[in-house]
């Protein structure tokens, strides 16, 4: 790798510590959103579970994102991996909902979000790709 740039440093940092602040509100209120986001019953306990998995995964996510800005690190390969997380969240929003869990809205609207998020990384990641292979050809 030829280094962590500013743009680099910059976009790991801010979405690194947005993955971590929504997974630890995620774990913290999962019930709580899980009724007023989800649409959950009170004795309903698979949302609740899928939020705070979402939680998990998003201050794992988080984590692996900020230590991207390491010397050795790959900030495009992070958040490439977020975008990969956001495209599985479409996926298990989509099972959810298939298994009535989730209405109808709710799930094109959460399904929306995720598609556009991980859309949004993957080009980031791209452009994050071109940026330092224009710093390498120039640095030759």
């Amino acid at each position: 790798m030829a280094g962590v740039t500013t743009r680099s440093w910059n976009t790991a940092v801010g979405t690194g510590l947005l993955r971590v602040l929504v997974g630890l509100s995620l774990l913290r209120w999962r019930g709580p959103l899980a009724r007023r986001l989800g649409g959950a019953s009170e004795s309903d306990r698979v949302l609740p579970l899928l939020f705070g998995y979402f939680g998990v995964r998003d201050v794992t996510v988080g984590v692996v994102t900020l230590a991207s800005t390491r010397p050795s690190g790959d900030v495009r390969r992070a958040v490439n991996w977020q975008g990969i997380a956001d495209a599985t969240d479409a996926v298990l929003v989509a099972g959810v909902a298939a298994a009535g869990r989730l209405s109808r809205p709710r799930a094109v609207a959460a399904g929306a979000l995720a598609v556009v998020s991980a859309a949004a990384e993957f080009v980031t990641a791209a452009q994050l790709g071109r940026a330092n292979e224009g710093r390498a050809t120039s640095a030759r």
